[in-house]
């Protein structure tokens, strides 16, 4: 059996902070690019909710009724 071993969390790094697309991820690490699709959908990151803080939300939203 030969599996290709990495750490999921490298590739997030790459994926996040390298700005590296997911083809491009496929090439460095030698997967498909649909290994690392669902490598990255597997990743949780945590969500910090701050009650300190104001927020403005912006949205664009397009309208069609078809």
């Amino acid at each position: 059996m030969n599996r290709k071993v990495f750490d999921t969390e490298v590739l997030w790094r790459d994926f996040v902070l390298g700005k590296q697309t997911i083809f491009q991820l496929s090439q460095r690490y030698k997967i498909s690019q649909s290994t690392a699709g669902r490598k990255l959908n597997f990743i949780r990151v945590p969500c910090i909710i701050s009650s300190s803080k104001n927020v403005v939300i912006l949205m664009d939203t397009t309208y069609s009724k078809y």
